[in-house]
């Protein structure tokens, strides 16, 4: 059996399917990621492979630069916490959405208010935010991606452990508030980056030996995973057919995320060339990880499934939720 598991980073699925693509994938079997969880992580689950549970960051330093943290680390990344009626919801700012000077501008600010702060280091790489720390602290388990569109409060850290982080996430969010880059981004009528999302806190893992399938990603998470557990580790070259015939037996894909972080035609295109692989058996078994939305099991035999037309994806199931 051919299999290909595909990471779709993108938010907006429901918005964005024609009837036909609701209709194809309706036919599998479509699962409700009721709660926020890292798409690394459950791609690992697919496989049988044990769950990150700390080094998160770590692991993207790594694939992000190719070199290991010397030292404790966390992700920081910018995200708008928007307040609505009754509670507030985290949107990650995706990279279309940042002007090259957006993300350094804040990680210097964040890094002259702990200057003082012993062993506290913030660092921007492109954009991708750090805290380096010569002390470990509690941390979300999550990134802003996986967060996109959830209520921040049941991912922070909790107890003791967690005041240090509670500390640096308040102080962040009003040392921004008023900030010139977020004047700059209401002009322009863009969100405004009101905190740093600092999650997968930790170092490297424990090293063993991993059985992975092969990888096709240009996600630094991802690449870094694969890269330090000795895995087979590709760039996406565009073609999810050449991936797929490229390997052996199961192989992993990660889309490639548009600026805007949201479902674009190109996103809309790769799964309508999805639906033709199955149909010709070039694969047989789909198993599709919409971010933090959905996962769909789509197999060569689900063809006859004419039946299965009840579906979380069809927009009846959307009024009724």
């Amino acid at each position: 059996m051919r299999r290909a598991i595909v990471v779709f980073p993108h938010s907006g699925l429901h918005g964005a399917l024609t009837d036909r693509q609701r209709r194809w994938m309706s036919r599998g079997r479509v699962r409700l990621k009721p709660v926020a969880s890292e798409p690394l992580n459950d791609v690992l689950l697919e496989i049988g492979m044990p769950c990150v549970s700390s080094g998160l960051a770590a692991l993207r330093f790594l694939g992000h630069t190719g070199q290991s943290a010397e030292s404790w680390i966390a992700a920081a990344d910018p995200v708008s916490f928007e307040p609505r009626l009754r509670d507030i919801v985290a949107r990650r700012i995706p990279p279309g959405q940042l002007a090259d000077s957006d993300l350094p501008s804040l990680i210097a600010a964040a890094q002259e208010m702990f200057v003082d702060e012993y062993g506290i280091e913030f660092e921007c790489m492109g954009n991708l935010g750090y805290l380096k720390s010569t002390d470990s602290m509690s941390t979300s388990k999550i990134s802003a991606t996986a967060l996109h569109g959830f209520g921040p409060d049941a991912y922070l850290p909790a107890g003791d452990t967690g005041r240090s982080f509670h500390r640096i996430h308040g102080e962040l969010q009003m040392l921004f508030h008023d900030h010139a880059v977020n004047r700059q981004r209401a002009e322009q009528g863009l969100p405004p980056i009101n905190g740093l999302w600092i999650w997968g806190g930790g170092r490297l893992p424990e090293k063993g030996q991993q059985n992975l399938p092969t990888l096709f990603s240009n996600d630094p998470l991802f690449a870094g995973y694969w890269r330090y557990f000795g895995g087979d580790c590709r760039p996406w070259n565009g073609n999810i057919g050449e991936c797929i015939d490229a390997a052996r037996g199961t192989v992993v894909v990660t889309a490639p995320e548009p600026g805007n972080g949201v479902f674009d035609q190109a996103a809309l295109e790769l799964l309508d060339e999805l639906r033709d692989l199955l149909k010709y058996r070039r694969v047989t078994h789909f198993t599709l990880i919409f971010n933090n939305e959905v996962i769909a099991d789509l197999r060569w035999s689900d063809r006859v499934r004419f039946w299965r037309h009840q579906s979380v994806l069809n927009p009846e199931h959307e009024q009724n939720d």
